[in-house]
């Protein structure tokens, strides 16, 4: 697919704690790479992928997704903030073997409802079901989900599981939206 072909260009967040495997998800969804010593993010990074998504007619609409990875260390946040404004959708990853992540969720909802508009798409990602000492069980997470209007997807980075599954669901819930 061509950039020059692009029918829609959705800007995406990943926010979330540090540590839970945001720069991970994006790097394997835009590069499929995977590296186990990752750099903590400063600030922002960035990528960017193609897709074909179809639209409700069935044809086939480009995508492009701009994916903006955000650092989830606190003294960060003010920073981070700003790119909130004109995002499409937010990704709000936790790690499922930290109780923490899981429970500082409702806390980036809220930053996602106040920063953001309120058509704004929002997925809950449940990353690393690869590592063993899980603490957050699928349906403790389904149910948050719910309980927000959110969908819920687990992931594996370093497994590839779902991980374009999740980005994927999410482009085409948006193009929805957008043709509604």
């Amino acid at each position: 697919m061509n950039v020059n072909d692009t029918d829609y260009i959705f800007k995406v967040i990943i926010i979330g704690d540090s540590g839970v495997g945001k720069s991970s998800l994006l790097l394997k969804y835009t590069r499929d790479k995977f590296e186990k010593d990752y750099n903590v993010t400063i600030g922002v990074d960035f990528g960017s992928k193609l897709i074909e998504i179809p639209s409700k007619d069935n044809s086939l609409k480009n995508i492009k997704l701009q994916i903006w990875d955000t650092a989830g260390q606190e003294k960060f946040r003010t920073i981070t903030k700003s790119y909130y404004r004109g995002c499409a959708a937010a990704i709000i990853v936790f790690d499922v073997t930290c109780k923490e992540s899981f429970n500082n969720i409702y806390s980036w909802i809220k930053t996602v409802r106040e920063e953001c508009s309120a058509d704004t798409n929002i997925v809950l990602i449940g990353n690393k079901i690869d590592k063993s000492g899980r603490i957050i069980e699928y349906d403790k997470a389904v149910k948050l989900a719910r309980k927000n209007g959110i969908k819920y997807f687990e992931t594996s980075a370093m497994e590839n599981e779902s991980t374009s599954v999740a980005f994927n669901i999410l482009a085409q819930d948006i193009l929805n939206k957008m043709l509604d």
